[in-house]
């Protein structure tokens, strides 16, 4: 079988694991949606606030036989870049990451790495996802309730909305078939690694903060509301 391999950030010093190719009909999705949702929305657009902090929830389910995971690598890419790695140039400042937390404490060991270009898949000089990078992996493969079909909670990232109110600004979890540092994938109960036969994409859109004149008639139209429903009691 042709071998591809993917590294597993293991520390902050840079340390890789090289892991082999998992069986074909193994296979893995992320997704993300907002904090407090169902584990299976797969929302293709949230609405976010301008000027404002917004919090994500990612996620991924496994099928075909991967197991209980041994890692985890995540690319949350909420800006672009031409190049990979951690000094990636960002094309726009449209979010900013403020900060990541994981879903369980057996992931906790793993790497945060902010500004980091998707690897794989284009070339250099073509655009690519960049954003924040996480990355665990457990050796011993006991990671708790990765195994298939489960719609794993892999953490939640905290985002600052910079972005003009209009604003679409794209989201992608990003990944590539046969990539290797930089993208999103899984290390299965054998260690090999799986990927998403395509990233998961959607779209946050930026409103206006409503204005507090607004708010004020808003909360009188309740409140008129209120009295009107009791009056007919």
């Amino acid at each position: 079988m042709r071998k591809s391999w993917v590294r597993f950030t293991l520390g902050f010093a840079g340390a890789f694991v090289v892991m082999g190719q998992a069986s074909a009909q193994e296979s893995v999705s992320f997704w993300y949606n907002s904090l407090g949702d169902s584990a299976t929305n797969m929302p293709s657009v949230i609405n976010v606030t301008s000027g404002t902090s917004y919090t994500l929830s990612i996620y991924e389910k496994t099928a075909g036989g991967v197991g209980a995971l041994s890692g985890i690598n995540v690319l949350f890419g909420y800006s672009t870049a031409t190049t990979t790695g951690s000094s990636a140039t960002r094309s726009n400042d449209l979010a900013d990451e403020t900060a990541f937390t994981w879903a369980q404490s057996d992931l906790s060991s793993g790497s945060l790495l902010q500004g980091t270009g998707g690897g794989g898949g284009p070339t250099d000089g073509t655009s690519r996802p960049w954003g924040y990078f996480v990355s665990t992996a457990d050796l011993s493969g006991t990671f708790a309730n990765t195994g298939d079909g489960a719609n794993f909670h892999i953490g939640d990232i905290t985002m600052n909305i910079l972005a003009a109110p209009g604003t679409n600004i794209p989201i992608s979890i990003w990944s590539f078939t046969g990539t290797d540092q930089y993208a999103s994938a899984v290390l299965d109960s054998g260690f090999a690694d799986v990927f998403p036969s395509t990233p998961y994409t959607g779209t946050l859109h930026v409103v206006a903060a409503p204005e507090p004149a607004s708010i004020a008639i808003l909360g009188l139209g309740v409140a008129a509301l209120v009295r009107r429903r009791k009056r007919t009691k």
